[in-house]
C-alpha cells in the first residue's frame, strides 16, 4: 500500500507552499504583547531604582517646623533628629525648643558639648534662680532652658539654633548652629563675650569630637 508523504493529512491545511497548524497553546501567536510587557517591567525597575538614589542623595530638611500650640511654656519640646545619629547609650540627638518668658522661640542641641551624651529635661532640677533644667546623663552638667552652664568647671554653655515664629509655626533652621558662649578662660568651640559665631552643621552622624574643638 502506497503512501503520499507530500500530501497534507486532514488535520492540516495548506496555504500556498506553507503547512499551517492550530496555534501551539503553550506560545500565543502574537509574541509582542509579552514582549512589551517585559520591557515595561524594566523600564518601571529603573525609574524606581532611581527614585531610591535620588531620595538617599537628598538631603534632610534644614528647617524645622512646629504647630504653634503645641510647645509647652513650662516643659521644653524635644524633637529627635535621626540623621545626627546617637550618643554611647543609644539616644538619639536633636533639639529642644522651648519658649522664653515673652512667648520667643528658642532652641539648643540636645549634646552636651563636653560628654558627647545626650541631654534630658528635668522639671524638678533647681538651679541659677529657675526650677527646671537640662541634665546630662554622663556627668554633674546643668543648663537652664536657654542653655547657661550651672554646673562648676563649664567650659561652654549649649550649642544654639536661630528660631522664629512664622504665623502659626515655630521654624528652627539646622543648616547652621550657633557656638555657645565661653565659661572658662582658655576654652574652645565657644563663643567669646557673646560673640554670634555660626558654622554648619554636619549633614550626618555628629563626630565624637564635634564642636569641641
Amino acid at each position: 500500500m502506497s503512501r503520499d508523504f507530500g500530501r497534507p493529512t486532514s488535520n492540516s491545511r495548506t496555504t500556498g507552499d506553507q503547512l499551517v497548524d492550530a496555534p501551539d497553546a503553550t506560545r500565543p501567536a502574537n509574541p509582542w504583547p509579552r514582549l512589551l510587557a517585559f520591557f515595561a517591567g524594566v523600564v518601571a525597575a529603573v525609574i524606581l531604582a532611581g527614585v531610591c538614589v535620588v531620595a538617599l542623595a537628598t538631603p534632610p530638611a534644614r528647617e524645622i517646623k512646629v504647630e504653634v500650640g503645641t510647645v509647652d511654656p513650662q516643659v521644653p519640646r524635644f524633637i529627635p533628629i535621626t540623621i545626627w545619629g546617637a550618643d554611647r547609650n543609644h539616644f538619639t540627638f536633636g533639639v529642644f525648643l522651648s519658649l522664653d518668658a515673652n512667648g520667643n522661640p528658642r532652641a539648643v542641641l540636645s549634646r552636651d558639648p563636653e560628654s558627647g551624651c545626650n541631654l534630658v529635661w528635668d522639671g524638678a532640677a533647681e538651679g541659677g534662680g529657675v526650677t527646671g533644667l537640662y541634665v546630662d546623663r554622663c556627668s554633674e552638667s546643668r543648663y537652664t532652658p536657654a542653655g547657661v552652664a550651672l554646673h562648676e568647671g563649664a567650659q561652654r554653655d549649649l550649642h544654639r539654633f536661630a528660631a522664629e515664629q512664622r504665623e502659626a509655626e515655630y521654624v528652627v533652621s539646622v543648616s547652621r548652629y550657633l557656638l555657645a558662649a565661653c565659661r572658662a578662660e582658655g576654652a574652645v568651640a565657644c563663643a567669646p563675650d557673646g560673640a554670634l559665631i555660626d558654622r554648619k552643621m554636619p549633614s550626618g552622624f555628629l563626630p565624637p569630637d564635634f564642636a569641641s574643638r
